[in-house]
This record gives C-alpha cells, structure tokens and sequence, in this order.
C-alpha cells in the first residue's frame, strides 16, 4: 500500500507510506465480517511533523525502516537495527506509531 508514497526524505516516506498502508488496512477492517464480530486494533500514527522530527534523530538505516512497505521486505534487518538503538532512540521510534486496542 505504501510503495508509491513519495516523500522528500526517508522519514517523510515513512510518513506517508503509513499512512498509505493505514488507511487501506482500516477499509479492510472496516469492510470485514470477522472484524465486526472481534474488533481488531488500530494503529495510531505521530502527526506528520511530530512524526518527522523524531524519525530524523535515528540512524538513518532505521528511518527507512519507518516505511511500511521495507518494514515489511526486511523486517530480519529492520529488527535487528531496532535492537541496536539506545532508550532515547527507542523511545523516538515507539512515538511514531503504536497499536491502539480495539474500543
């Protein structure tokens, strides 16, 4: 959903890619029986320059990984990158996007 997103910089494609593959997860949830039964959770992202200004103060391998769609395709490296980052960096990431529980 996210792959034609563009952006000016790896982070911005993050941004937009997720909201890309957000919005196209929630018409599926949205449309679906079974979700109508049990809800799913939802995922709640940063605004746009909230979202932005704390991707750039991460490395620059994992501000791609904030890209839905190479979250995705390299989740082994996007992974061990995110093992790697210090508590200030971890909670950078954590406040770009988060699961919100069904309710």
């Amino acid at each position: 959903a996210g792959e034609g997103a563009g952006g000016a910089s790896p982070c911005e494609h993050g941004y937009l890619s997720r909201v890309a593959a957000d919005r196209a997860r929630n018409r599926t949830l949205d449309e679906s029986p079974v979700t109508a039964r049990t809800p799913r959770p939802r995922w709640v992202l940063a605004p746009h320059d909230e979202f932005i200004t704390q991707c750039e103060t991460l490395p620059v391998a994992l501000q791609r990984c904030a890209a839905f769609e190479r979250l995705q395709r390299d989740r082994p490296a996007c992974e061990e990158r995110l093992r790697a980052l210090t508590a200030k960096q971890r909670r950078a990431w954590d406040a770009l996007f988060h699961e919100q529980p069904p309710g």
